[in-house]
């Protein structure tokens, strides 16, 4: 790629062409590496994939869900590690297998198998499930009969989301554009009835994708436009299905909202006159914003989201990070916060996040509550009289919690932001004793990176690796400004958070630049390249998966969805100035001759977000620029996309990998192999 605000020719653009036989033997040559470095460090790796296998027992059923008279749960205790969805009757132990995605995947011949949705209908006599084989993110939606067990329909090239109509004789769906933007919502009958789609709205404009949800009373069907900046809600009324698709109200600059059914109005949740977004009503018909009433903000902390039940509404924020819930009792007019159910939890440290809730008239709400050491609980309240229980906690094999310690760190930036750090460490790991520190960011799209706990963080805890969330700038933690602060023609200011946060963590002695380890993933990339580009210094190593290192590249691609619909994120590459503000950061136009810190970066050949060649490019400059012998690896993964293989063996699989990468460059190979050693010292 040539341009006048960066003249350089891509000398690697032959990697985007898989006819090239280059490009084959490229990504083939890089997969060996990565192979030799495993055997390399295979006591490591043996080490960390038994470890992780172990705590694999902790997730293999979920929590059952009471939906009507049954109880609906998976479980990932097959070999093979592929989900299978259950049910079983209220009061009784046996077990109906709905859907064995393991089955599906290999009926098929596929080694991908993610699933998006899966969804009884209303008389639970048949199982909807949308199912990716491809990792393309182009869904088919499969209808069983679960009285006779038949597969009864196949609905390929849809998206994820879907609905049931209320008499289980046809499904929403949401059809897919050519580059595979949701724009079409469909109506498909079922069975003998059943004549293809009837097209029910479309959404001709790209920078919108739609989204689909039915309300929690099951009178209503959602199809909301989303943009970077605006929305736009439709509305079906369920029980007049011949009634034209409603349009509460029309699309207007920089106003979001979304729409909840509560008793007899509506619910909305908006950012009407303000930054940040609220909780207002509105008659259940066509109302324009002079109409919304009665606004709901807790008193502190930032809204993101809603649930109508019956007698409440709950609303879902979080407040610097971590997620809160308020509980608003619609006959008394009053908002409550749900109080933190766990004795111990640091003081700001503990999240709480919505778990599934299938009844409207539940008096009971269910919410999850972790922290950074506090493994998740499933916990209800009763939304009456506020008292909460503890209904289900994965029990984490020989997981003590006073081992470890959590805290909140701030950060200062050059324009006097500040930037709140989570860390976790064992104790021995605190300030003053410099250890290993690995520093995960993402900064996009207004994202909340919570401070929640994984088991699967533990083998490097337990080898005295601290763990850090940044949460920087482009994320949603500190509400829409945080968000504002990080995007468009301020993306910089996300790198320059990562900077931040790694000085402070240097200088207050968590950590040392010789044991110091940056991660991103997707998006989170783009912050994780463009400080690599400007302080390698400061790292021992970077992890980088699915990276959207080439920012120019990705919004420039026509054949995207993507490109159209996130210019609000990263620019408009049709406007010179923003073209040239991209150019100016873009990790991969940025690379320079120099010194690098070892890296791992992760592709897939099926990604439709983060192409295969965006990693590959990049580590190929980077090979090509480097000074020194720092590992440089790059695996690719050849049948999946960008959410993975939608396996959970496979997923431990690349952990274990992230982990005896990680643990071998800063010298915590605790197990034989040749590893690089890194100081433990204080930094001078």
């Amino acid at each position: 790629m040539s341009d006048s605000h960066n003249p350089k020719p891509d000398e690697f653009a032959w990697l985007e062409d898989l006819c090239d036989p280059r490009t084959r033997r490229f990504l083939e040559d890089e997969n060996t590496r990565v192979e030799r470095f495993l055997a390399g460090h295979v006591g490591l790796y043996r080490a960390v994939i038994s470890e992780l296998m172990a705590l694999r027992s902790v997730f293999t059923e979920s929590p059952a869900m009471p939906v009507g008279n049954y109880l609906y749960y998976d479980r990932t205790d097959s070999p093979d590690g592929w989900p299978v969805f259950c049910r079983r009757r209220v009061g009784t132990l046996e077990e109906e297998v709905l859907v064995d995605v393991g089955e599906l995947a290999s009926e098929r011949g596929s080694l991908h198998a993610m699933v998006g949705s899966v969804k009884p209908n209303d008389d639970h006599s048949k199982i909807a499930l949308s199912i990716d084989l491809t990792g393309h993110e182009r869904y088919t939606v499969l209808v069983r009969d679960l009285e006779n067990g038949r597969f009864l329909e196949e609905i390929p090239d849809v998206y994820a989301d879907f609905e049931w109509s209320p008499d289980g004789k046809g499904l929403y769906l949401l059809g897919l554009s050519e580059s595979g933007r949701p724009e079409r919502l469909l109506f498909r009958p079922l069975g003998p009835q059943g004549v293809g789609h009837q097209t029910l709205l479309v959404e001709p404009n790209e920078h919108y994708a739609l989204t689909l949800a039915r309300s929690r009373s099951r009178a209503y069907l959602f199809v909301t436009s989303v943009g970077a900046e605006d929305t736009e809600v439709h509305y079906l009324e369920l029980d007049r299905p011949n009634r034209p698709v409603q349009l509460f109200y029309q699309r207007r600059e920089r106003l979001r909202y979304w729409l909840e059914h509560c008793r007899d109005r509506f619910a909305v949740l908006t950012n009407l006159d303000r930054t940040d977004l609220r909780v207002m009503f509105a008659p259940c018909e066509p109302t324009p914003p002079e109409g919304w009433i009665e606004a709901l903000s807790p008193a502190e902390g930032v809204v993101s989201g809603m649930d109508a039940f019956a007698s409440h509404l709950v609303i879902y924020g979080h407040e610097n990070g971590c997620g809160r819930i308020w509980v608003h009792d619609l006959a008394q007019g009053e908002t409550w916060p749900i109080p933190a159910p766990e004795a111990g939890v640091p003081e700001g440290l503990g999240v709480f996040s919505p778990a599934e809730n299938g009844d409207y008239h539940a008096r009971w709400f269910r919410f999850e509550f972790s922290s950074l050491v506090t493994p998740e609980g499933l916990w209800e309240v009763d939304l009456e009289t506020r008292s909460v229980r503890l209904v289900h906690r994965h029990s984490i094999p020989g997981y003590d919690s006073g081992n470890y310690c959590a805290e909140r760190v701030w950060a200062e930036t050059d324009d006097g932001s500040a930037i709140p750090i989570s860390l976790v460490y064992r104790h021995g790991c605190a300030a003053g004793t410099v250890r290993p520190l690995y520093l995960y960011v993402y900064g996009a799209y207004g994202a909340v990176t919570s401070p929640s706990f994984s088991p699967f963080r533990l083998p490097l805890l337990d080898r005295g690796v601290a763990f850090a969330i940044g949460h920087i700038r482009g994320g949603g933690e500190r509400g829409q400004a945080w968000h504002d602060g990080g995007r468009r023609l301020n993306k910089r200011n996300a790198a320059l958070d990562v900077i931040a946060c790694a000085q402070h963590l240097i200088r207050e002695g968590y950590a040392c630049p010789d044991s110091l380890v940056l991660a991103g993933v997707s998006a989170g990339g783009a912050a994780v390249g463009a400080a690599l580009n400007a302080r390698p210094d400061l790292f021992r190593a970077v992890v980088a998966r699915v990276p959207f290192v080439d920012v120019v590249g990705g919004m420039l691609d026509e054949t995207s969805a993507l490109s159209a619909l996130e210019t609000a994120e990263w620019g408009d590459p049709d406007a010179p100035d923003e073209l040239a503000y991209m150019f100016s950061y873009s990790p991969y136009q940025n690379l320079k001759p120099g010194r690098y810190p070892a890296i791992l970066a992760v592709g897939a050949m099926n990604d439709t977000r983060v192409p295969y060649w965006m990693p590959a490019k990049w580590v190929a400059r980077i090979r090509s620029y480097r000074t020194g012998r720092n590992r440089l690896l790059l695996k690719t993964h050849l049948d999946t996309g960008h959410l993975g293989a939608g396996n959970l063996i496979d997923e431990l699989e690349d952990a274990a990998l992230e982990w005896a990468f990680v643990l071998a460059c800063v010298g915590r190979d605790t197990h034989g192999d040749i590893a690089e050693k890194a100081t433990t010292q204080a930094c001078p």
